[in-house]
């Protein structure tokens, strides 16, 4: 084993340790000062739960990748830390005292832009995605920034079952640190182990009964973070050629299979909603977390069904990854967004939704 294979571990159990180690004091101090989440009829939870795993999640994250970050001189992820601040101040005001929609989205567009404008974090080309190839520099960055708000809340509306956005966002992280492992991209990997670490810390306390919840800090943290990994996927898989051992020919959709679970729910509900004439962000039991719960599922039982899933559609796209990017895409449309439609038109005629 290589130094640099040390030190990738090493980042992974510092991260976990932080937050291991962090949470049972966060829990503390939440039963002191009464910062709980209130169940009621649509949460899936009976017992008041603490909120603020999201801190230790940053904690472990940050101070892991600074660490290593320093130590290696790494560069190529500009801008992260600042912009990650952002979205921890503004999920652990919304998880204490409750932030409007309005302005918890403006944090998330005021992360995306500083990583995008000045961080020159972006999508320059669909990669042959429907034919398109380059794109215009200003459809860039709009198109870049947006991309990054959509997957921040894919995983911040997936989080409603203990372990869920947990388990969920350590398979995508690991597979996406994997691949930078692979070819090199150390800033890429040691942020990759570095989330996966503060994950796998926090899942020691979120399994079914959870002791406390990631919040929305956690949730937003995990969704921008992987939209940085998939952008840098994405992007040097566009310079890379056939010659390379791990060239990627279908990047940009084997990006989305990564995180397909979360990205396919959200499109599906939003698109249920708004034929509804309600507002896409409406409350409602639609996301399949809840379909599954629906059906009879328990929450662990629904967590490993969704992983199992998760997990072969990211193995069928890496066996894919020389197939065209549209057929690809339109291939995970059939595996994941058309049975999730599936089960849903089925729960609501079982229980007459």
């Amino acid at each position: 084993m290589n130094n640099s294979s040390v030190f990738v571990l090493a980042a992974f159990f510092i991260s976990f340790l932080i937050t291991y180690v962090m949470i049972p004091v966060i829990i503390r101090v939440a039963e002191l000062k009464h910062l709980f989440d209130e169940p009621d009829d649509r949460k899936q939870h009976k017992a008041k739960t603490p909120t603020l795993g999201g801190m230790a999640i940053f904690a472990g994250l940050i101070l892991s990748f600074t660490i290593f970050k320093d130590v290696q001189s790494l560069t190529d992820v500009k801008y992260l830390v600042p912009a990650l601040t952002i979205l921890f101040f503004a999920g652990i005001k919304d998880d204490i005292l409750v932030l409007t929609p309005m302005k918890k989205l403006l944090a998330q567009f005021m992360s995306a832009f500083l990583i995008v404008v000045l961080g020159h974090i972006k999508i320059n080309s669909f990669y042959g995605l429907f034919g398109i190839q380059e794109i215009p520099y200003w459809f860039s960055i709009a198109f870049t920034v947006i991309a990054i708000v959509a997957i921040i809340n894919c995983y911040n509306l997936i989080d409603g079952v203990d372990g869920l956005a947990g388990s969920l966002g350590l398979l995508s992280s690991t597979s996406f640190g994997l691949w930078f492992y692979l070819n090199g991209h150390w800033s890429l990997v040691y942020l990759s182990f570095a989330l996966s670490g503060s994950l796998l810390g926090f899942l020691m306390f979120n399994w079914q009964p959870a002791k406390i919840f990631m919040g929305d800090t956690g949730a937003m943290l995990i969704g921008f973070i992987l939209a940085v990994q998939s952008i840098h996927f994405i992007e040097f898989n566009k310079a890379r050629s056939i010659v390379d051992e791990y060239w990627i020919h279908a990047s940009p959709s084997v990006a989305i299979a990564v995180m397909a679970i979360p990205i396919f729910d959200m499109v599906r509900v939003f698109i249920l909603r708004l034929a509804q004439k309600k507002s896409p962000f409406s409350a409602d039991r639609n996301h399949l977390h809840h379909i599954l719960i629906d059906l009879g599922f328990t929450h662990r039982q629904t967590v490993v069904i969704l992983m199992f899933w998760s997990w072969l559609v990211i193995l069928l796209a890496i066996i894919m990854r020389d197939a065209k990017s549209s057929f690809l895409l339109l291939l995970l449309i059939s595996l994941v967004y058309l049975p999730s439609l599936g089960l849903q038109i089925y729960r609501n005629k079982k229980i007459k939704i």
